[in-house]
């Protein structure tokens, strides 16, 4: 029996057709689509996670998983390295929660104007707690001197209003001005104008003695008016407390010797302990309100957010939204119309892409993995810049890859199209589909690209994507 090599190649080939036919065609038991399963592993092949590709993608002479295993012929490319990095900077190191949830609380706060006391409280907290950060001994010390002061001309006032005390009133006045005064407090970092002629004011003392003996004089009179007026003054222990504070601060300003090395930094160590106590009390107070106003803002439903956002982008009262990308920079104007300007002077044409015609949400639960899988695909694929990568925006990976559950979708799928623009060089008018993704920033363009002549699809970073 003669045997045709040319028939033997012709069934070959029909039998493979058939095995991916086979293969490729859902059973009655699993509907899925075929896909190719890409793995993700670090240096000691410990796999990170795992990303499917459509079937169609493997072996077509273009690696789409990061070591080309979906190339059997191919195995030169390999950034998985690379990738990983991305993958780390993201998720390991609370990209998201530090940076999207970031976007998703600005975004209420240019929204939603109630709610402000507790955002002005928790600004204040925030404040005092940088000032602790940054110089603990002085936070402790401003505290400390505050709480005297008050005390002090608390006792003054109740001298006064004493029958006792009503031939001296003057004297006493005149007591309380010296003491406010000509005692400038400028132990926080507050640079406004009042504060830096305290500075100056106290920088042009004769000498650090005079600082000291004005508390003196004080303790003094206090003591002097005590027996005179049977009021006793009962915080002598604060009082005393003011004079190595003094005595430091003298030191720190006027360069005195009179205080010891050692005793510098014992003086300088104890407040600085009591301050990581009220730190920490501080810290606490900032959760505790940052919680509450959480809850509150649990309670702005998604439509009224969105009522928001289509008042917000309707409303010419707003400011132009700026972003470069490229060698152009684009520019959303408060009448809701995008520019498209080149950074280099060498050309000044300024392109109308088009304006505001409508815009949408996509809240459709059909979507939610789409949308999850371009997050995925902006956030981590795009960040990999290498020529092995330029081609990922074609081959979307699926959203069953497993590294999507560590994502949250934040993103509420909002589009603005826009129409009506400049006409191109023999073609028509501009056009474009912006897609705000959450982010912390107002509008950061992160990829525009030209689906068809003149008409664009331009992804924007914008605390708008945020739901």
């Amino acid at each position: 029996m003669t045997i045709n090599v040319k028939n033997i190649s012709v069934l070959m080939v029909l039998l493979s057709n058939i095995a991916l036919t086979i293969a490729s065609s859902p059973s009655s038991t699993n509907t899925a689509r075929p896909s190719f399963v890409c793995k993700v592993a670090d240096k000691n092949n410990n796999i990170v996670f795992n990303h499917t590709i459509p079937n169609f993608l493997a072996n077509d002479s273009i690696c789409d998983c990061c070591d080309c295993s979906d190339e059997f012929y191919k195995k030169s490319e390999n950034y998985c390295d690379d990738l990983l990095n991305e993958y780390n900077s993201i998720l390991v190191d609370d990209y998201l929660k530090k940076n999207l949830l970031q976007g998703k609380t600005k975004l209420f706060d240019i929204l939603f104007d109630d709610n402000d006391e507790i955002k002005e409280t928790i600004k204040k907290l925030n404040e005092r707690k940088s000032l602790l950060e940054e110089e603990p001994y002085k936070f402790t010390d401003l505290d400390l001197v505050n709480e005297i002061k008050d005390l002090i001309n608390e006792y003054l006032d109740k001298i006064v209003s004493s029958n006792k005390g009503l031939h001296d009133s003057e004297n006493f006045f005149n007591l309380k001005n010296f003491f406010e005064k000509d005692l400038p407090i400028i132990f926080t970092n507050d640079k406004t104008e009042k504060n830096e002629k305290l500075i100056k004011k106290h920088q042009k003392l004769v000498n650090a003695k005079a600082l000291i003996n004005k508390y003196n004089v004080i303790k003094l009179l206090i003591s002097i008016k005590e027996n005179e007026s049977a009021l006793e003054f009962n915080h002598y222990d604060k009082l005393l407390a003011l004079d190595p504070i003094i005595e430091k601060y003298a030191d720190l300003y006027y360069n005195s010797d009179t205080i010891t090395y050692k005793l510098k930094n014992i003086l300088q160590a104890a407040p600085a302990n009591d301050a990581i106590i009220k730190k920490l009390e501080l810290t606490k107070q900032i959760k505790e309100l940052e919680e509450e106003l959480a809850e509150l803002l649990k309670l702005h439903r998604k439509d009224q957010i969105e009522a928001k956002i289509h008042a917000y982008f309707q409303s010419t009262e707003q400011e132009d939204l700026v972003s470069q990308f490229g060698k152009y920079e684009y520019i959303l104007t408060r009448d809701r119309r995008l520019y498209q300007k080149p950074i280099s002077q060498e050309n000044d044409n300024i392109y109308l892409i088009g304006e505001l015609d409508s815009l949408k949400f996509d809240n459709s639960e059909e979507s939610n993995n789409d949308k999850k899988t371009k997050f995925i695909k902006d956030i981590i694929w795009k960040q990999v810049q290498n020529t092995e990568t330029n081609h990922l925006h074609k081959a979307i990976p699926s959203a069953d890859s497993e590294i999507f559950g560590k994502i949250m979708d934040l993103n509420n799928g909002l589009e603005l199209n826009l129409f009506r623009g400049d006409k191109c060089w023999m073609g028509p008018r501009r056009s474009a589909k912006i897609r705000m993704h959450c982010s912390v920033n107002m509008f950061d363009v992160v990829e525009v690209v030209e689906v068809k002549k003149c008409s664009y699809l331009i992804d924007v970073g914008s605390v708008f994507g945020c739901i």
